[in-house]
């Protein structure tokens, strides 16, 4: 019976030839209107987008929602917006969230990859 040397001898004279790799080609969907598609997908799985003009407006819009004052865990990833009264966790588990019941989040205003082509990062 060959060693292992030896099998790993003839796989290794045997090996295809290498080739280039693909340049990148992907460039992602651009949309006419991405507001107007994010809103359609969040309002698709339940949620609500608002656009608002300010900070203030922010406050005021949750407080008109039934939705925000009645959560028991509320999260917002905006400062001074609404109330944060739950430690989310660092670890980047979706499980981790499940609990949540109300979360305000600001929409990016550039796509990652135009972020990373400026130098910036998030």
């Amino acid at each position: 019976m060959p060693s292992r040397e030896t099998i790993l001898r003839k796989v290794r004279s045997h090996l295809p030839q290498a080739v280039e790799q693909p340049a990148e080609s992907f460039e992602g969907i651009n949309y006419p209107d991405p507001v107007a598609q994010f809103t359609a997908v969040l309002e698709g799985v339940g949620g609500r987008c608002l656009p608002v003009a300010d900070l203030a407006a922010v406050n005021a819009a949750l407080n008109l929602m039934p939705e925000y004052s009645e959560a028991i865990q509320r999260y917002s990833a905006i400062a001074g917006a609404g109330e944060t009264n739950i430690n989310l966790p660092a670890s980047g588990d979706p499980h981790g969230v499940e609990q949540v019941d109300f979360a305000a989040a600001r929409r990016r205003t550039r796509h990652r990859r135009e972020r990373r082509r400026l130098g910036g990062h998030r």
